[in-house]
C-alpha cells in the first residue's frame, strides 16, 4: 500500500479500484471496500449422452451474467483508474459418477481437443457483434480443470450498457479419439442409469489476468443432470486368418487348408496354421505404457443343425493339439478354452502364430462326434502389472474349418 500523505483523497496505484481517504490525521488512512458486482452463472450440457466413435464429443454452454450495483456505479467509476481492466473466466470441470451415484473429481485427459466460442450479450440479450472470439487447442497433459478466459477486458461492455449488465457466454466442445473415449468415459452396462461423466463450471472475475483463478469474485454453477458415458468399446483390433505356409499344406492353395475330408485322408489328423495380428496402434500412450503382457484365449465352437455355433465343453475331443509360438500356456486342451500369455514391449502390432491339429476319421467317429463346421475363436487382451485388462484392448476374431466325410469318386469335374 502507498503511505498516505497530504490532505486530499487519492487513488492507489494498480488495477484494484480503491480510494484512500483521511480519517483523523495524516497518519491514518481508510480504504473503501464494497461488493460492487453480482454474477448469475448457468451451465447447460447438451445431447447426446452416449459417446461413440462417431459421436465423439461433449458440448456444453456456460453463461455468467455480470451486473454492477446501480447505486454504486458512479462510485466505482470514481475509484477506478483510467486504464482499469476487468477479466472473466470459466473454470470447466468434470465429475465421474458410478452406478451407485457416488461421484469423484475426474481429470480432463491429455489429447482432448477443446474448442471454445465466446460471445457477449447486453442486458437486452442482444449479442454484441464485435465481442465474438474463438479458441482451439489440444491438451498436452491431463488437467484437473480447464480455464476458459475471455481474452479481453469486459468492463467497458458493462459500463457501456444502459443497465450495467452483460452476459458472457462460452460454448465449449471437447472432442476425443477412440482411445480417449475409453480413457475419459466410464462404461455403462445394461440397467445402469447413473454411471457417467457430469460437467460443471464456475465463473471468476478479477482485475488482473494473472490473478483470475484465485479471485474471490466467483460463483459456481449448478451441475446439469446429464451424464456422458460409453458402452463397451475397443481400440484394439485382432485379425485371425489362415497363414500362407512355407510347406504346401494344400494341393491347390499356398494357404493352410480349412476343408478336411476324411475320405481323402491317409491319416486321422490334419494340421492347420493360422496367424493372429493384434493391432494396438490406436491405443493411447498411457495405455501402451501400462501394458506388460498379452493374453490370448482360444475357444472352439461347433455349428449345430439349427445353424448356430455352440461352444464345445472339451476341446481335446476335437483337437489333438493347439500351440501358440513363443507363448506360455496356462491351461491345456482339457476344457472349454486354452489360455496363453506373451510379453508385451510396447509394439503397435503383435503377431501370434497358432498351430492346431484337427481330429477326423475313425477316431473322431468313435467318440460320436459330428462332421460339421467348426469355429476357432481367438481373443486377445492387454494385461497390466496387476494382470488386469487394460481398458479397450479386448478384441476377438475367428477362423472356420470344415470337418467332413464326402465321397468324391462320382465327381467328374
Amino acid at each position: 500500500m502507498n503511505y498516505y500523505s497530504g490532505n486530499k483523497p487519492r487513488k492507489l496505484n494498480g488495477n484494484i479500484p480503491t480510494n484512500l481517504v483521511q480519517v483523523t490525521n495524516n497518519d491514518t488512512g481508510a480504504y473503501v471496500i464494497a461488493n460492487f458486482f453480482t454474477q448469475l452463472v448457468s451451465v447447460t450440457a447438451h445431447d447426446p449422452e452416449e459417446i461413440t466413435a462417431s459421436n465423439n464429443f461433449v458440448r456444453a454452454t456456460m453463461t455468467s451474467k455480470i451486473s454492477i450495483d446501480p447505486s454504486l456505479r458512479d462510485t466505482f467509476n470514481g475509484y477506478k483508474s483510467d486504464d482499469f481492466n476487468m477479466y472473466q473466466a470459466f473454470k470447466f470441470s468434470m465429475k465421474n459418477f458410478d452406478e451407485n451415484d457416488a461421484g469423484a473429481n475426474a481429470k480432463i485427459i491429455a489429447g482432448t481437443s477443446v474448442n471454445v466460442d465466446y460471445s457477449i450479450l447486453n442486458s437486452s440479450d442482444t449479442e454484441l457483434s464485435n465481442a465474438k472470439i474463438s479458441k482451439t487447442e489440444t491438451l498436452s497433459e491431463a488437467k484437473d480443470s480447464y480455464m476458459l478466459m475471455y481474452p479481453d477486458s469486459v468492463y467497458n461492455y458493462i459500463n457501456s450498457d444502459t443497465n450495467g449488465s452483460i452476459t458472457v457466454k462460452a460454448d465449449i466442445s471437447l472432442t476425443y479419439g477412440t482411445a480417449g473415449i475409453i480413457d475419459q468415459f466410464p462404461e455403462r452396462k445394461d440397467g445402469d442409469t447413473k454411471t457417467g461423466i457430469g460437467v460443471n463450471a464456475a465463473s471468476y472475475v478479477a482485475y488482473s489476468q494473472n490473478n483470475i483463478e484465485n479471485s474471490s469474485i466467483s460463483e459456481n454453477g449448478d451441475m446439469p443432470a446429464r451424464r456422458y458415458y460409453r458402452k463397451a468399446m475397443t481400440v484394439a483390433q485382432l485379425n485371425y486368418n489362415v497363414a500362407e505356409s512355407t510347406v504346401l499344406e494344400s494341393k491347390d492353395s499356398p494357404f493352410s487348408q480349412l476343408g478336411i475330408n476324411a475320405k481323402d485322408m491317409t491319416t486321422e489328423e490334419m494340421a492347420i496354421t493360422a496367424n493372429a495380428i493384434y493391432d494396438l496402434s490406436a491405443l493411447s500412450r498411457s495405455a501402451k505404457d501400462s501394458g506388460k503382457k498379452i493374453q490370448y484365449t482360444m475357444r472352439l465352437y461347433v455349428k449345430d443343425n439349427s445353424g448356430e455355433y455352440k461352444q464345445t465343453n472339451d476341446i481335446s475331443k476335437y483337437l489333438s493339439s493347439f500351440t501358440l509360438e513363443n507363448a506360455t500356456s496356462s491351461s491345456g486342451l482339457n476344457g472349454k478354452e486354452c489360455v496363453f500369455t506373451t510379453n508385451y514391449n510396447g509394439e503397435e502390432q503383435n503377431t501370434a502364430v497358432t498351430k492346431f491339429t484337427v481330429k477326423t476319421g475313425k477316431a473322431f467317429e468313435e467318440q460320436g462326434l459330428t462332421y460339421a463346421n467348426y469355429r476357432v475363436e481367438l481373443t486377445a487382451v492387454l494385461l497390466n502389472d496387476n494382470n488386469s485388462v487394460v481398458n479397450g484392448t479386448t478384441s476377438s476374431d475367428y477362423v472356420v474349418y470344415t470337418n467332413a466325410k464326402i465321397e468324391t469318386g462320382f465327381i467328374n469335374s
